[in-house]
């Protein structure tokens, strides 16, 4: 900094993480939790202070920012944050300020002033400047003040996404921005033209577009023709293609990953989302990855060959549709709300309906997840599951109905985990996949399984609770089956199931193959009472 410019510099940066619904991105910019979440610096070691004093514009207290001994030239006081913004979006930053016996100060983006604010203002005036974050996803927004800063006092900082013009949305074409359809070079700057220019939606027109990494602003959607709009990964190892934002549809085009380790679609902390008609084919990654987003659809998608089709973590009220998911090598499609088994970090409300999902040989699940409130699996087709077909852990308040299972290795429908409040009913398991060796020990493979308590990875795992088994059919291949296998549980029903062969089976233990198994006759109805004893009724 030059010498000319003698500066008591307080940067701020608000909020670590991604941005926040509320209007106000930054958190304590009105410091009524003292100097919380900031931090303070003095280079030069000025004998100066930044204090929380009982002289606030709004709430109780104020930021007050003074030099206390004698008045040097090079020396600063920064109070700071960090704060993370959306890149190719605009920006408001306000505060109020005062500057009794001061001399004046400014504002603004990283060393660019923006607005200036006059010395030995003894009352409270607001004062604000916009700016555009470009393609950055951070800035460092400061005030500025020059060491004869005996009493500046500063209030209600704030940073709120700048208010758009109420004009009608505009719809553009990538090649109006100069992409070229044959994948020669990166499209990603024609896609940021577009947004700059105004464009709400951004249509992709049949060809082949290089994209890596692009991360799109909220309200910006893209729509193309059909699978020949062609988007494929371009740069060194780019985690994903198209970073999507909140209120947006992204339909009509396909992501040919080409085997490469690429996410197709990622969203991170979005609402109010759509992915309709888009194809994606060949990646070790996930086709479409779902992280803390709520109000979603996934409808009418193709994903072919990916490692996971669809991943959704800690999602709520997600309606996935009528997709077709077919090749994975680890699972179909996926939901996780689990983190150590902490009841508050589960999620609510997930649809799962009209699938149809078959894996690789080495796929593990069809559709599968933990830690849900509220989920709903009806009319899928689910085959070739190396683990279980329909699968949840951990789950409560759930209905399991109208499916069809078929070619999977340990159950066709699972429940493991302490479920609660589940209700399968009119499913179809075709309880089919040949043994590749003999089976031994306890374990054959089952139709309908609720699982025994597995402590040693979830301690409080006390069995599954009122669930419901009624009206399933249920045809067993050759060899030993297990039709329906309740490991533990407390208040359910078996009743109404057409089973062709084979036996209800009651017990188990995690870990232990000696444990006693039961078998009860198949065409009978059973219930098992808070106890967990079971008898025929």
């Amino acid at each position: 900094m030059k010498k000319t410019i003698p500066l008591l510099l307080i940067a701020l940066c608000g909020l670590s993480g991604a941005l926040r619904a509320d209007s106000n991105l930054l958190t304590n910019g009105s410091f009524e939790d003292g100097l919380k979440d900031w931090r303070v610096d003095k280079p030069g070691k000025p004998v100066a202070e930044a204090v929380v004093v009982d002289e606030a514009v709004e709430g109780k207290q104020a930021l007050k920012l003074q030099f206390t001994g004698k008045r040097r030239s090079n020396v600063y006081l920064t109070v700071w944050r960090s704060v993370k913004l959306q890149p190719l979006t605009r920006y408001r930053f306000s505060f109020r300020a005062k500057t009794p016996d001061s001399g004046s100060f400014w504002a603004g983006v990283e060393y660019k002033p923006m607005v200036t604010v006059k010395g030995n203002q003894p009352g409270w005036k607001e004062y604000s400047f916009e700016f555009s974050s470009g393609e950055k996803n951070s800035a460092h927004l400061r005030f500025l003040v020059d060491s004869q800063a005996d009493s500046i006092l500063i209030d209600d900082v704030r940073l709120e996404k700048a208010p758009s013009a109420p004009t009608a949305e505009m719809t553009a074409s990538l090649l109006a921005f100069g992409a070229r359809p044959d994948g020669s070079e990166d499209a990603a700057p024609a896609f940021r033209k577009a947004v700059e220019a105004g464009a709400k939606t951004i249509l992709i027109p049949a060809g082949t577009f290089a994209v890596g990494e692009l991360a799109l602003p909220d309200s910006v959607s893209l729509r193309g023709v059909g699978e020949e709009s062609r988007l494929i990964p371009f740069g060194e190892k780019p985690k994903f293609v198209i970073r999507g934002g909140s209120n947006a549809m992204f339909s009509d085009f396909s992501v040919d990953l080409g085997g490469k380790k690429v996410q197709a679609l990622f969203f991170l902390r979005a609402r109010n989302v759509t992915v309709s008609r888009v194809f994606i084919r060949n990646s070790t990654a996930f086709g479409i990855n779902f992280d803390h987003v709520d109000n979603a659809l996934i409808e009418n998608c193709v994903i072919r060959d990916t490692h996971t089709g669809i991943m959704q973590t800690y999602c709520s009220n997600v309606r996935t549709m009528r997709n077709t998911v077919t090749g994975s090598i680890k699972h179909g499609i996926q939901f996780w709300s689990q983190d150590h088994w902490r009841p508050e970090a589960r999620t609510r409300n997930l649809w799962f309906c009209d699938n149809y999902v078959k894996n690789s040989p080495t796929g593990d699940g069809g559709i599968w997840g933990v830690g849900v409130i509220g989920v709903v699996m009806s009319g899928n087709i689910v085959e070739c599951a190396r683990d279980v077909g329909l699968d949840l852990e951990w789950c409560e308040d759930a209905v399991i109905s109208g499916n069809v299972t078929r070619d999977t290795e340990h159950g066709g429908i699972s429940l493991f985990f302490s479920c609660r409040n589940v209700t399968i009913t009119g499913n179809t398991v075709v309880n089919n996949r040949v043994y590749d060796k003999e089976p031994g020990g306890y374990w054959v493979r089952a139709g309908i399984w609720l699982t025994y308590p597995n402590t040693g990875t979830f301690k409080n795992d006390t069995g599954h609770e009122n669930i419901t088994i009624a009206g399933n059919t249920i045809v067993n291949g050759p060899g030993p089956r297990r039709p329906i296998w309740v490991g533990s549980g407390r208040n359910i029903l078996i009743r109404n199931n057409n089973i062709d062969r084979g036996m209800i089976y009651h017990g188990g233990k995690h870990g232990a193959a000696d444990a006693p198994i039961n078998a009860y006759d198949s065409r009978k109805d059973y219930r098992i009472d808070a106890s967990g004893a079971i008898t025929p009724f």
